[in-house]
């Protein structure tokens, strides 16, 4: 496992169409992150197997629990849609929206999630402060997931901006902060029989008022989205 990262220069606004177009005919686990000055490509390579599994496992699980307080029309999954920020654009790993009422059409998702391999975490927190700088705070968490497939470890990031929204400026700066961390170990040997994944920083807690950007009203089963270690640990033996 290296960096799962290229970096290609110069790449013009054309030559970005025709990448495109071949990349979603044939290429379709790559993502990008393009620059326009100066016209820069970097293109995440999706290690396949292990990393798409853990993007469809905790989106079952977040789908599942949005379910079960009858909202599962409320939130929308935007897959890897493409997102024009401040001269650039980026593709997340996955992503969702909430729906809204009314004509009002939102432009940025509310969760990001991406992933990658170990050695490239470095690379996966400037991605994660990547949406929470060019959305201006529309994005309001970012979960970063990094694996190794070796060990048998997933490490889990939750970013989100450090400012509280009562700040006395108009217009606070955006601050990515780093809010938890959670460690998944997977076992390394299953000889003797099944053994749980060690979990620790669990839980995992997305606040509905940052997934939805409303309330949640309690009087009919909403409330924050919590991911307990053993449902952690259910995720990362759903991938091993």
């Amino acid at each position: 496992q290296g960096s799962q990262f290229l970096v290609y220069f110069p790449v013009t606004p054309q030559d970005l169409l025709n990448i495109n177009h071949l990349r979603d005919t044939r290429y379709k686990g790559l993502r990008f992150l393009y620059l326009e000055n100066p016209q820069t490509l970097i293109v995440k390579i999706m290690p396949g197997g292990i990393h798409e599994q853990l993007i469809w496992e905790f989106g079952y699980g977040l789908r599942r629990k949005v379910d079960r307080m009858g909202l599962g029309r409320a939130l929308r999954p935007m897959g890897s849609t493409t997102y024009q920020g401040v001269k650039c654009a980026k593709e997340a790993d996955a992503a969702f929206e909430p729906r809204l009422p009314g004509p009002y059409d939102r432009y940025w998702p509310t969760l990001v999630v991406e992933c990658g391999v170990s050695e490239s975490l470095k690379r996966l927190r400037v991605d994660s402060d990547w949406w929470l700088q060019n959305s201006e705070g529309a994005v309001k968490t970012v979960l970063v997931f990094s694996v190794s497939k070796a060990t048998r470890h997933i490490h889990l990031e939750q970013w989100e901006n450090g400012n509280s929204s009562k700040s006395a400026t108009a217009n606070p700066p955006i601050t990515p902060t780093k809010i938890n961390e959670i460690d998944i170990m997977g076992p390394m040997d299953t000889s003797g029989g099944v053994q749980r994944p060690i979990v620790t920083g669990a839980p995992l807690k997305l606040e509905f008022e940052k997934i939805f950007l409303r309330q949640p009203d309690r009087r009919c089963g909403e409330d924050n989205i919590i991911f307990t270690a053993q449902q952690l640990g259910l995720i990362a033996s759903g991938i091993w």
